[in-house]
């Protein structure tokens, strides 16, 4: 295949690894989550599926069919939802000119709203995650326990039957308890151990689960607080925006749940700070600042445990990828503060009481103040916008395994998960948890090493900390926030997209020659102003000078692929270690797209529209890089890395018509 046809790579799997990554040795998810897909079918059958738990009339455990988009649309509990979400992808398609539903629209690609009024989509329970952690934010309540669903569809084609998830989750979010319940913390903390430790599995596990002494039988509606919503509003694929391989807006959306009025109202995100309000108004801004910096809020900030007064929150927010906190758009904060001001709010802190444990130069700071928010957050160690995406049925994998995800979630999902398993311990065991948290770009360094009460609350083993693929740091002049930034024996920090702005951040690869995965190409971002980009290629690339091998091949970022990708040519033994055989696009796989009713039609496997290739491999304890997902193979021990835009189900374009 020539070069120039990478361009059209897209991705997905099937199977043959030479080399295989041993099974999960590393439970990361054990009494954080429930990720198991067949699990997760069964609970939702038990009035656990989104429109059920929110009727009026639920009971717990009931047996229930799952309703369609249609019945959700004529729900008055989602009236303002539906609203909200449709008023955000006007926004966002009067600000792009030229934009429309469909493959005919070349440069900028929308969401499709009638998928969330259809009777042929609904939104499928992907995960359950508990969030013990937050404990910090209303004690009373024992932090939050989270149902998360993901938009797919199902309908008949005269090509056959279409189905596919869509780049869209609600997050139904609870409080963990009433305050006014006789169960404690420890109480639910034990569950939810309990269900961690169970050796059970389908049925059995699921009447566990909703039994006396599991976690799912204490969740009621009434412990509701707030809906979030995260969706792909925007794709323009790579060769419309070739400099950063293509581009996608995602909208982040809450809205508040009234048990009164039964209604979801439109609220503010957490801690993602309204710019443009602050930006209008010079009073409103310094009193901001002053609020933050005082030392109590800077503590707070530094160990994550922040919560920025409503005055100052927006009520939506919209992110973009590719490329990270290396974007301006994903830090709200871009230009707010300069460095003497948070070097003063840095050293009155420090003169108040213990060190800061995080923040440790104003270039820490800023950081900090970014992964606060929602935008920044969403855009570190995350697969596009998205942290939890969920593993897919045996269904979706029958039908079309080429477009089914391996690991549920992103790499900082389960980076932070060894944090929120000690804390869920330390609550259980009656003592006071430290909610302290690092940076979202990468875990602390305290779980690097074997935790003496438990060898699987660490990342010992993981690629998580330092392994291929981490986020790492390299600049002649240290900073002392991120100076322990390193990547493990054998790696080294290259850094793809370095921004000028705020240099030195990268991530760990090879340190000779190139292997399946590694960075092809290199440049430098500069931000000259909030939302204002530039990249600029560096050729020849830095650091590796070795030619590419002949068995291997280099996808262009003009082709999709930030950063570029080296991958094997064919799926031929040997296959080198840590690469599993994957399907990507031949040159005729977007013209079949831009034109099928059905787009399994173009996954044939006799070589017509598809090719197989080596691609790095995954699993949850190795992650992929940045903006690359982990998605299935017919080797059901193994992953392979892609962008999620080579995924038909993490893309608003070329789907059933």
């Amino acid at each position: 295949m020539p070069y120039t046809t990478l361009a059209l790579i897209l991705a997905l799997f099937l199977s043959l690894i030479s080399s295989p990554i041993s099974a999960q040795t590393h439970p990361l998810e054990r009494g954080i989550a429930i990720t198991d897909p067949d699990v997760l079918a069964l609970i939702e059958k038990r009035s656990f599926s989104l429109t059920a738990f929110m009727s009026p009339g639920w009971q717990r455990g009931a047996l229930t069919t799952p309703a369609n988009n249609k019945s959700l649309a004529a729900s008055p509990e989602f009236e303002r939802v539906l609203t909200g979400i449709r008023r955000e992808l006007g926004e966002i398609k009067k600000a792009n000119p030229g934009s429309g539903i469909g493959m005919s629209f070349d440069n900028k690609r929308l969401f499709d709203h009638t998928y969330l009024t259809s009777p042929t989509a609904r939104f499928a329970l992907t995960g359950v995650v508990q969030r013990l952690d937050r404990t910090y934010k209303q004690a009373s309540t024992c932090g939050e326990v989270r149902l998360l669903y993901r938009l797919e569809y199902r309908r008949d084609t005269p090509e056959g039957l279409a189905m596919s998830r869509l780049p869209m989750t609600f997050n139904l979010v609870m409080h963990a308890k009433d305050p006014a319940s006789p169960l404690s913390c420890r109480d639910i903390a034990k569950r939810w151990i309990a269900a961690g430790d169970s050796t059970l599995s389908g049925p059995a596990y699921v009447n566990f689960l909703f039994s006396d002494a599991g976690p799912l039988s204490i969740i009621t509606p009434s412990l509701v607080d707030r809906l979030e919503t995260n969706l792909q509003a925007l794709r323009m694929p790579a060769d419309s925006l070739p400099a950063f391989g293509g581009h996608a807006d995602y909208v982040l959306k809450v809205f508040g749940w009234n048990a009164q009025t039964r209604r979801f109202n439109e609220t503010a995100l957490e801690n993602m700070i309204d710019r443009k309000k602050l930006l209008a108004s010079p009073g409103l801004l310094a009193r901001f600042k002053s609020w933050l910096l005082d030392p109590n809020t800077v503590r707070a900030l530094d160990s994550g445990t922040i919560l920025i007064p409503r005055d100052y929150l927006a009520l939506g927010g919209v992110s973009i990828a590719p490329g990270g906190q290396a974007r301006s758009a994903n830090r709200p904060f871009y230009g707010l503060f300069d460095d003497a001001e948070l070097s003063t709010a840095i050293a009155r802190t420090a003169q108040s009481g213990d060190p800061l444990r995080n923040i440790s130069s104003p270039a820490g700071f800023q950081m900090r103040l970014n992964d606060i928010t929602c935008v920044g957050c969403h855009q570190s160690r995350a697969i596009g916008g998205f942290h939890f995406m969920g593993a897919d049925t045996r269904a979706s994998k029958s039908h079309l395994p080429e477009n089914a995800i391996f690991v549920a979630a992103s790499a900082h999902f389960y980076g932070d998960a060894p944090r929120r398993q000690r804390i869920l311990k330390a609550i259980a065991a009656g003592r006071a948890p430290d909610f302290m948290r690092g940076f979202s770009l990468r875990p602390r360094r305290g779980f690097a090493t074997n935790a003496a009460a438990n060898a699987t609350l660490d990342l010992t083993g993981t690629g998580h900390l330092n392994g291929w693929g981490a986020t790492c740091y390299d600049h002649p002049n240290a900073d002392p926030s991120f100076k322990a930034w390193t990547c493990a024996s054998g790696l080294k920090c290259v850094k793809p997209h370095d921004n000028l702005n705020e240099p030195g951040h990268g991530t760990c690869m090879g340190s000779s020659g190139y292997a399946a995965g590694d960075v092809a190409e290199y440049g430098t971002i500069q931000s000259s102003a909030f939302r204002a980009d530039r990249y600029t290629r560096l050729n020849p690339p830095p650091g590796k000078t070795l030619a590419i091998k002949a068995s291997l091949r280099a996808a262009s970022q003009s082709g999709g692929f930030f950063g570029g990708m080296i991958y094997k040519k064919t799926c031929a033994s040997p296959m080198p270690a840590n690469t599993s055989c994957a399907r990507h696009a031949a040159s005729k796989f977007n013209a079949c797209l831009a034109g099928a009713q059905n787009f399994k039609k173009c996954f044939d496997t006799e070589g017509r529209y598809t090719a197989f290739v080596g691609l790095r491999a995954c699993d949850t304890t190795r992650p992929c890089r940045d903006d690359y997902m982990c998605i299935a193979t017919r080797n059901t021990a193994v992953g392979a890395c892609l962008p999620p835009y080579f995924m038909m189900q993490f893309r608003v374009d070329g789907h059933a018509k």
